[in-house]
């Protein structure tokens, strides 16, 4: 846990280079290396000039001698394994001088056998993100954390240099330094000059490394959200300090409800968590933050937006354990096709429907209570289910949406068992369920001339058709004509779930792509400028 606030304070304060190489396969990347107590890594080709004067800025020291081949890569640490949460590794050409500024710096001490003591002054980014790991680590309330924070003690380790490949590794040991060359070479991207900027975490070993810390934080948070009384950070500090009862939290559904689907995302059972970025400069965006800080959030928008290109390329990775509900409902998924102005999804119609609906048992749960009544619901959504062929489109045509559903050949979907299930689960997230239990049936079996009201379903041409918007009789005969030819078509290949949207700025495009357990997001943002 500490580990990970620390990462996270280094990534704020180091900058990354502009886009890489936008077709490289996402397994380039590994999402967990064998090197025993490594956690994670970074990877952020950056070049030498950024990269001394963000360390200057983290360590209080900047490097001399370094070299614009390679990445820079910060490597995440078991503190329990290595004594410390991280360790770095610059690329060099003069390491002659690469010591000598290590021997010039006052905030650096030399030790023996090529140890490097790093004090920390006051005040620098990485001495706060140890003060918060530190106080989160051992605080019982929002208030013991602020409390911490408001201290300054002076912040000193021990880091061990070596060379390897080209590298300067600076490691809490010599072990450490030896786990550090092994992650350099098992992932080889780390040595391209230019590229994305990757954060890969392994979210088991995390798990294992800080399961006290992290079980504790789940503990208090469920317990917060299970409360009837919530409050946000400042509120409680204000009232603490007043003596006044803790205002309410505003929250979007009640906080048992928002449990429900926090456990539904399961965040608990992921294994391994990577972010690979395209196409944005954090460097440029970092040195400019303080005074977009100081004049307004006008000129906070415009440095953001002045660090991107012109479209920013994400890719996601997410790999949960197996036997999960999450990797269950990953098999049951099958591509999409990919259509212009409409979202569509296509599942395994013999499997998906159980895994969806086991997939919901935390929100099913806390709507029937745990038992019979639960599992009634649970098999009732499969049922629900089972009509369908697999494919889905939400489609768009001059502004008015429709909902596009194929079905099974003789099948009929049951609308009114859908909208109990979809009212109940409404009550339980304090949602506006008006018109949920409402669509009603269309008379005939095509849309006649001029537009069709929201909320009017009906069966054509093997396909259930909801309206979610007034729509013309043109643009649904287009959204059928779409799915005749996606049904024709065999099958699809791409995302299980894929976006395409026209926006002012360019197109926005998004897939979801499932590989066995893993579920890969790959997105392009076009940015506003």
């Amino acid at each position: 846990m500490r580990a990970a606030i620390l990462l996270a304070g280094l990534v704020l304060a180091l900058p990354a280079c502009g886009p890489g190489d936008d077709g490289g396969p996402a397994e380039d990347w590994p999402l967990r290396v064998d090197a025993p107590g490594v956690l994670g890594y970074v990877s952020m080709p950056v070049g030498p000039d950024d990269l001394a004067a963000s360390l200057d800025r983290v360590l209080a020291w900047r490097p001399d001698g370094l070299s614009g081949d390679g990445s820079f890569a910060l490597v995440l640490l078991d503190e329990y394994v290595h004594g410390s949460p991280f360790a770095v590794a610059v690329p060099v050409d003069d390491e002659d001088a690469f010591r000598a500024s290590l021997l010039a710096s006052p905030n650096v001490t030399a030790g023996a056998r090529d140890a490097w003591i790093f004090t920390l002054p006051r005040g620098n980014a990485l001495a706060q993100a140890i003060q918060v790991a530190r106080s989160m680590a051992g605080a019982n309330s929002p208030q013991d954390i602020l409390a911490a924070l408001g201290e300054e003690p002076t912040i000193a380790w021990s880091m061990q240099l070596a060379h390897h490949d080209g590298r300067a590794v600076l490691a809490p040991s010599y072990e450490a330094g030896l786990t550090v060359a092994r992650v350099l070479d098992e992932v080889g991207g780390l040595r391209a000059a230019d590229g994305p900027l990757v954060l890969s975490f392994d979210a088991k070993r995390m798990h294992l490394a800080y399961k006290q810390e992290i079980d504790g934080l789940v503990q208090q948070v469920r317990g917060m959200l299970l409360n009837v009384q919530m409050a946000g950070l400042g509120g409680m500090l204000a009232a603490g300090m007043r003596g006044a009862e803790v205002p309410e939290l505003d929250l979007p559904v009640p906080g048992p409800a928002l449990w429900a689907l926090l456990e539904m995302v399961g965040p608990d059972e992921v294994e391994g968590l990577q972010v690979e970025l395209h196409g944005l400069d954090v460097g440029a965006w970092v040195d400019q933050f303080a005074r977009s800080v100081s004049d307004g959030p006008d000129v906070m928008r415009d440095e953001v937006s002045a660090a991107l290109d012109p479209v920013l390329h994400v890719r996601l990775r997410t790999t949960w354990i197996e036997g999960s509900p999450r990797a269950a409902l990953l098999a049951g998924v099958r591509p999409a096709p990919e259509l212009p102005d409409a979202v569509s999804f296509a599942f395994e119609p013999v499997s998906f429907p159980a895994a969806l609906a086991e997939w919901a048992r935390p929100l099913v749960e806390l709507t029937m209570g745990e038992g019979a009544p639960a599992e009634r619901l649970i098999a009732e959504m499969t049922e629900l289910l089972a009509p369908c062929e697999g494919t889905v489109l939400v489609g768009k045509e001059e502004g008015a949406r429709a909902l596009v559903l194929a079905l099974q050949p003789g099948r009929e979907l049951d609308v009114d068992g859908f909208a109990e299930v979809l009212g109940l689960f409404a009550h339980t997230l304090d949602l506006d369920d008006e018109g949920l239990g409402g669509p009603r049936p269309w008379d005939g079996a095509v849309p006649p001339e001029g537009a069709v009201p929201a909320g009017r379903y009906w069966t054509h041409d093997g396909a259930f058709v909801l309206t979610l918007d007034d729509c013309g009789a043109a643009g649904l005969d287009g959204l059928l004509g779409e799915l005749r030819d996606v049904l024709g078509g065999g099958a699809a290949r791409g995302p299980f779930l894929s976006v395409r949207q026209e926006v002012p700025n360019g197109l926005l495009r998004a897939g979801f792509y499932a590989r066995g357990r893993e579920l890969v997001l790959e997105q392009d943002v076009p940015v506003q400028r």
